[in-house]
């Protein structure tokens, strides 16, 4: 149903979060360690050294080269470390700043100098690449200081992750600020939190608030993606949350107060106890009042906790809790519900949900480990929108919940220092329903004796299986190949129409290819597959007259399906700059469709949902990333990209043609970067749109127009206040949509606006430590 209320271009997202209006997304899997592996040298002679010492500071992890001085060291949580390499007879070298990312190695390769005296003597710095030879994945990363220059945003994307996710390449946002990934539906990318899938099977959407709070770093999975990842054929946004060991001991109290009545406090505390007993937790509640939004009023509120405990020398449990809740009031009002008459209310929509991992790892030596992970996260998203939607209304009723278990088991083992092999299972079992309810909607409107109103019940249990094999290998010294395959299967078991089976099996491929120290090619290629959503297989309707008009119960579609080809270079232009460019191509198959049911050729009035649509997306993302020097820091994303499909959504569908998605953006830019000054820190974010698209007319080929471009600056400052002030430790001003630029951002079938940018929003917020 069109959204006839005006819009902001990312606040509509934190709407449809409590609504429980999902971006609809599938399950993945993916380990929650990274490795740290390198190859040690005599710097004189180029000899490779042997029983040298390696230690990552700050963990319990140590290792020594082998006799060709290759180290590896598996299982390190995810985090910026410093690795030291020792032995007698040489200086100690120190590779600095080594950032461990999940089911990704870091390289560090030190080149010792023979001691020349008896003293100590300072450890040796070893300069380090900032390109990344063994990751074949087209990857970004942000971490939670990176976030800082994007945090002048509006209420609904501050400490969210579209706030981050679109100013990056590859990414971009339709007219309700939705994000997409190289040309995508929205519901195509997988969401993760430290591995575990944050999605339900329902409408296969995120079930949670999508917050960054507590978040240490997020990876952004554009294209390549390894056989770790299934359940998403666009990309992968996975979150990994902050450790004690990060926060340094200790705590903070952010206490925010902006326009749009917005006030909310967001406080994190957490260290290493004397036991070992690594700890973080995180809170953030807030609430606004919105402009130009399809939300009038809002209450939001998350909670996170992390614990990391290391039993002996070998074994560590990590517990992840995550629980939230969220509730949106429309300015429509209704005088009915299920049950009856009520009084006089707001349309609103609310979200609940709770999510506990506990994740235990065993390290059988340095090269190899296992790690196992039960969980379990349910979810309940309702919106109750009887408002009378010839006056304006939304006119519908829905519920959604799901209780989903899940098992993940993965094995890690460095087998030479050329060879890394990964292996994984997994399984999610789930009890999901669903209920629509439009009472505007009834049987007569459709020819029908019956004026019963348009009701439905999906109850549907679902079992998604995995298993997937990563095979790395080096071939040389500057070229590694991957190949990885994944074999997935979801059952449906229906309570009101056969069992179904769906299955899928995916190979990937992946190679780079170094050059030079400063430089790296990359290629991949794989296959990638997506269930469909359980409410679309099972209806149970209020009316058998019904289930002849929408056939969704007896609907029998095959997963969606993509493939992808990337091919990428990756150049370090400085000594803190490093820049990369990445063609692609997409090509998306089997795509769920509402199709009308032929008889003899001719359309009876029934709907039903087949895997028969296509879609097809080419472009090239560009990226500059630049750390802290000189005071300056930052990031510039430029997107060009054409993307076409049989239709936007899998409400229509039309096999004679290919129209122009509704995120269809030929030139998207962002920027984000900051200046440092003594107490004073400014930061600057800009993002351009070249104008998304829009259909004048029933004609999606003859009538597309285009929007006209889109400008939007946002600016922040900072400024740390004296040691020991009574006021706190910084004062943040931050200003979103600095100009008030009052741009439209598309247009609906009869010519009308029905989206803008968000108007100006000013917070002010003082952060003092606990």
């Amino acid at each position: 149903m069109r959204t006839r209320a005006l819009v902001g271009r990312i606040s509509l997202l934190a709407l449809a979060v409590a609504l429980g209006v999902c971006v609809i997304t599938t399950s993945v899997m993916a380990s929650t360690t990274g490795i740290i592996s390198g190859v040690v040298s005599d710097a004189a002679k180029g000899t490779k050294l042997s029983g040298v010492n390696v230690v990552v500071k700050g963990l319990n992890l140590t290792t020594v080269t082998d006799a060709k001085g290759f180290f590896v060291i598996t299982n390190v949580p995810p985090g910026t470390y410093e690795v030291t390499a020792d032995i007698v007879g040489f200086q100690e070298a120190s590779g600095t700043d080594v950032q461990v990312m999940m089911d990704t190695t870091a390289t560090v390769d030190f080149a010792l100098r023979e001691a020349v005296t008896q003293e100590k003597e300072a450890a040796v710095i070893v300069a380090r690449s900032l390109v990344h030879p063994d990751t074949v994945p087209t990857l970004y990363v942000v971490t939670d200081k990176q976030e800082q220059l994007t945090r002048s945003n509006q209420p609904g994307s501050l400490y969210q992750v579209p706030g981050i996710v679109l100013t990056l390449p590859g990414v971009t946002a339709d007219p309700q600020g939705y994000p997409h990934i190289r040309g995508g539906r929205s519901q195509q990318v997988g969401y993760m939190l430290e591995g575990i899938p944050i999605t339900e099977p329902t409408s296969n959407g995120f079930g949670t608030n999508l917050v960054t709070v507590g978040m240490s770093k997020m990876q952004v999975h554009t294209g390549g993606y390894r056989a770790e990842y299934g359940n998403a054929i666009s990309g992968v946004f996975n979150e990994i949350k902050k450790t004690g060991r990060e926060l340094g001991g200790g705590g903070n109290i952010e206490s925010l107060l902006g326009s749009q009545a917005y006030k909310g406090v967001k406080a994190e505390f957490g260290e290493v106890t004397g036991s070992g007993l690594d700890y973080y937790v995180s809170t953030y509640l807030w609430h606004t009042q919105y402009e130009r939004n399809f939300a009038q009023e809002g209450d939001i509120a998350d909670n996170i906790g992390k614990f990391v405990y290391s039993v002996g020398k070998d074994d560590k449990l990590t517990l992840l809790l995550n629980q939230g809740s969220g509730k949106m009031f429309t300015a429509q009002t209704h005088t009915e519900s299920l049950s009856g008459p009520v009084p006089e209310a707001r349309d609103s929509g609310q979200q609940r949900y709770e999510i506990a991992g506990l994740t235990w790892s065993h390290n059988f030596s340095p090269a190899s480990f296992l790690t196992i992970r039960p969980y379990v996260y349910n979810s309940l998203a309702k919106f109750d929108g009887l408002s009378f939607p010839w006056a304006g209304g939304y006119g519908f009723f829905n519920t959604s919940s799901a209780a989903q278990r899940g098992l993940q088991m993965e094995y890690t083992s460095q087998l030479t220092n050329s060879h890394l092999l990964k292996t994984g299972v997994s399984a999610i079992a789930s009890r999901n329903a669903y209920l629509g309810y439009t009472p505007y909607l009834t049987l007569d409107m459709f020819g029908s004796l019956s004026t019963d109103p348009y009701y439905y019940e999906s109850n549907t249990r679902t079992l998604q299986t995995a298993f997937f094999a990563q095979d790395q290998i080096k071939v040389g010294n500057k070229c590694q190949v991957e190949l990885g395959a994944r074999l997935e299967a979801m059952k449906y078991n229906k309570s009101s129409a056969e069992d179904l089976r769906q299955s899928a099996f995916e190979p990937r491929f992946g190679l780079t290819y170094s050059p030079t120290s400063r430089n790296v090619w990359r290629l991949s290629l794989g296959k990638y597959a997506m269930f469909t959503p359980s409410s679309l297989m099972g209806r149970e309707y209020n009316n058998a007259e019904w289930g002849t008009l929408y056939k969704a119960g007896d609907s029998r579609p095959n997963p969606e399906r993509s493939t992808s080809i990337d091919l990428g270079f990756e150049r370090q232009v400085s000594d803190n700059a490093v820049m990369r460019v990445t063609p692609f191509y997409r090509w998306y198959q089997d795509l769920l469709q509402a199709s009308d049911v032929l008889v003899g050729g001719v359309p009876t009035g029934a709907t039903e949902y087949t895997a028969v649509g296509e879609g097809k997306a080419a472009g090239c993302e560009f990226h500059l990333g630049k750390k802290m020097s000189n005071n300056w820091e930052g990031w510039l994303s430029y997107t060009w990209m054409r993307a076409t499909a049989n239709a936007s959504s899998y409400t229509t569908y039309d096999p004679n043609v290919m129209t122009y998605v509704d995120w269809d953006q030929r030139n998207t830019l962002a920027a984000a970067f900051a200046h440092s000054n003594g107490r004073l820190t400014h930061t600057m974010q800009l993002q351009y749109g070249s104008g998304l698209p829009y259909t004048l007319g029933a004609d999606p080929v003859a009538n597309v127009r285009r929007m006209d471009s889109n400008f939007l600056v946002n600016y922040g400052l900072t400024f740390k206040l004296p040691k020991n002030s009574i006021l706190g430790k910084a004062v943040h001003l931050d200003i979103y949509n600095l100009f008030n630029t009052g741009t439209q951002l598309h247009r609906d079938y009869s010519d009308a606006p029905d989206a803008w940018l968000a108007p100006r929003f000013i917070n002010l917020s003082i952060t003092k430590d606990l």
